[in-house]
């Protein structure tokens, strides 16, 4: 099951979508036009506020009698943006969904989508443990993945389906209800859940499907230390093995900026994630960005890691290998200092990381930035540190 972002837009497609709309058509399962259904970039939630002031949680557009609706292009193409946009169609009467695949060669005709029937997904990120350590759950967020099947890879046998990996949201709040396009046309589709909070790790607890309804559960529990942010990032430590390079240390990367992921092969979201970092690593690896992927000590050697990620290369990340240096970790079971909790491997300890997969950013001063899911990076944020210099003494690493 092969997933990676969609290709950009290159600079001559987003010209050439400057002065181009988009033409919508919705239609009931009869084929009857639907007049008020909202056209956006995410799909709808209830229990929550969702309005917003920029133009993602905008509506993109409302359908007229006739079911059409009609918007500029720029709206959703953007100079390297994704080439691929979805947009979804909700009629908030019935709450019947479509969702529609986007590209530029799409722009010179009108698309048509049918509403269904929504497939509903309550989910909750449950808080006990931090209230009982007397801590409030703070911005709370669900993110959704949608990867959405774009046909299969016949040179492999059995042929190996191919998904284009589409990000959704961030939601805010702990308990919402996502209407997702459900139906035939998009049986192929997954949805995959992501919850996240400040000051907290967020794992899932439970997952449930049954006819048109689901619930994704998360529980949210402080984090086991003081937060690094803004501090120095811990050494590397008792790294057993490496893989595309190494070895290499914290302080020999100073003047670099730094992304440590910390990840397993039995980790299924850390596989998914993947090509996510691979896309970042391709675009910033020459203007000095360094990705360390530090497995989990569940493992005796790179060789065995590489074994149980056979599967993952060819499903899951088109036949390619991970580009950056990978260090597996050492050291067992270790203790996170100040806890009663414990994790494999002394790196993954010494940074606290509990809940896979984990990112820590570190700049070129080789202070600690931020903790982050790798569905949920702003490469916004990755552009200002790679645009700036390091400290005055700092150079930049040689390896």
């Amino acid at each position: 099951m092969g997933g990676g972002p969609p290709a950009r837009l290159t600079e001559s497609e987003a010209q050439e979508v400057a002065s181009k709309s988009v033409r919508l058509i919705a239609t009931d399962e009869k084929g009857r036009p639907i007049p008020g259904a909202h056209v956006s970039l995410n799909p709808p939630v209830i229990g929550q506020d969702v309005k917003a002031t920029d133009e993602m949680w905008a509506d993109l557009a409302v359908t007229d009698q006739a079911g059409a609706a009609e918007f500029s292009a720029p709206k959703v193409f953007v100079p390297s943006g994704p080439s691929t946009r979805i947009v979804f169609v909700t009629d908030p009467a019935t709450r019947r969904i479509g969702m529609v695949p986007i590209t530029p060669v799409d722009l010179d005709r009108p698309l048509t989508t049918i509403l269904k029937p929504p497939l509903e997904v309550h989910v909750t990120i449950l808080d006990d443990q931090m209230q009982k350590a007397g801590r409030e759950l703070s911005s709370p967020a669900i993110d959704v993945l949608l990867m959405r099947h774009v046909g299969e890879d016949k040179t492999h046998f059995p042929p190996v389906q191919r998904y284009e990996n589409h990000d959704l949201g961030p939601f805010p709040g702990r308990e919402m209800t996502l209407l997702l396009p459900k139906s035939r046309q998009y049986s192929k589709d997954r949805f995959n859940f992501y919850a996240r909070a400040s000051g907290a790790y967020v794992t899932p607890v439970s997952a449930k499907l049954k006819g048109n309804r689901g619930t994704a559960v998360f529980a949210a529990q402080p984090k086991p230390f003081v937060d690094l942010v803004g501090g120095a990032a811990p050494e590397l430590r008792q790294i057993k093995g490496w893989k595309n390079g190494g070895p290499v240390t914290i302080a020999e990367l100073r003047g670099k900026v730094v992304i440590l992921d910390f990840w397993g092969y039995w980790c299924g979201p850390c596989v998914v994630s993947m090509p996510k970092l691979m896309e970042l690593h391709d675009k910033y690896a020459e203007r000095g960005l360094v990705i360390i992927a530090i497995h989990d000590d569940s493992v005796s050697s790179i060789e065995e890691m590489d074994a149980r990620l056979r599967s993952a290369r060819i499903n899951q990340w088109g036949g390619r290998d991970l580009p950056f240096l990978v260090a597996l970790d050492g050291g067992g079971k270790m203790r996170i200092v100040g806890t009663d909790q414990t994790t494999r491997g002394a790196t993954t300890a010494a940074y606290g990381v509990t809940a896979f997969p984990t990112s820590v950013l570190i700049d070129r001063n080789g202070s600690v930035i931020k903790k982050f899911h790798p569905h949920t990076f702003d490469s916004n944020e990755l552009e200002q540190l790679l645009g700036s210099a390091p400290a005055s003494g700092v150079s930049a690493a040689t390896r």
